[in-house]
């Protein structure tokens, strides 16, 4: 698709993954749809969170593992971040890359 978003809105069933959509994606809507996921992502802190304190911007691996797709799009991944963050950072920002959580992502009822 060359479309880096997809990457926020493919999931697998891990807890690590994109959260799955609870609405089917369409053809009209799909980059807003897109937009969505990959701001909802980008902005779980479980995923992604910057500490200005540090000055350390901590991601899934997500970002790691696709991060060609990515600089597709813009000059490093923490300036690609940074535009959903709202948060100014260069391209020079130090990343950790955060463990991926492959257990299953289940259901809890009450």
């Amino acid at each position: 698709m060359q479309e880096p978003r997809i990457h926020f809105a493919i999931a697998c069933a891990s807890i690590g993954c994109p959260l799955l959509r609870n609405t089917a994606y369409e053809a009209e809507y799909v980059r807003q749809q897109l937009q969505e996921d990959a701001d909802r992502f980008i902005n779980n802190p479980n995923k992604v969170r910057y500490d200005a304190q540090e000055n350390v911007l901590y991601c899934s691996k997500i970002l790691k593992w696709y991060r060609k797709d990515f600089l597709s799009v813009a000059p490093s991944i923490p300036q690609y971040v940074g535009a959903y963050l709202k948060q100014s950072l260069t391209a020079t920002t130090p990343i950790v890359y955060l463990d991926y959580d492959w257990s299953l992502n289940q259901r809890i009822s009450s």
